[in-house]
């Protein structure tokens, strides 16, 4: 006898229905705004606030948390914050790369994150794939992960 998980069998019923996880934006577009953008209207921020840490655990949506390689990257002695990633200058070696990778990712977080932006990516598209350029331990992926985001952060501002 075949096993069908609970998850398999709603599928069915409902005819491959997707149901989005209450917090993502809808409005799917070509648009984005710099981590400039964000970390200059902070009271823009929808879903998370400044001091929300990198490693924040979003319960009420379907995606992962970013999973850092470490929680201070900028080497203050405190846990990093989305602000924090938004003020990250890069550097040399794999943390420069990371700290470049999540100045691009968090503007990314917060674009597909706002219903005002039309933002190309859902969150549950590309957290993953941070995750997984970080634990690659590879600059170069890093790197061209953080170039890519930056390209749709930069598609123009709506807000």
């Amino acid at each position: 006898m075949k096993r069908v998980s609970l998850v398999g069998l709603l599928m069915a019923l409902l005819g491959g229905l997707s149901l989005a996880a209450p917090a993502q934006a809808t409005n799917v577009g070509n648009e984005g705004c710099t981590p400039g953008y964000w970390k200059n209207h902070p009271t823009s921020w929808e879903e998370v606030n400044p001091t929300a840490l990198l490693t924040f655990d979003h319960t009420s949506v379907a995606f992962p948390p970013f999973a850092p390689s470490s929680s201070d990257l900028d080497g203050n002695g405190t846990a990093d914050t989305f602000m924090d990633a938004l003020n990250f200058k890069g550097g040399a070696g794999l943390v420069g790369a990371e700290r470049i990778l999540f100045r691009a990712a968090v503007a990314a977080w917060l674009n597909a994150a706002d219903e005002g932006v039309g933002y190309p990516l859902r969150r549950a598209e590309f957290v993953a794939e941070v995750n997984a350029a970080i634990a690659s331990g590879d600059r170069q992926t890093m790197l061209d992960l953080a170039a890519e985001l930056d390209t749709l952060n930069n598609l123009g501002c709506p807000l």
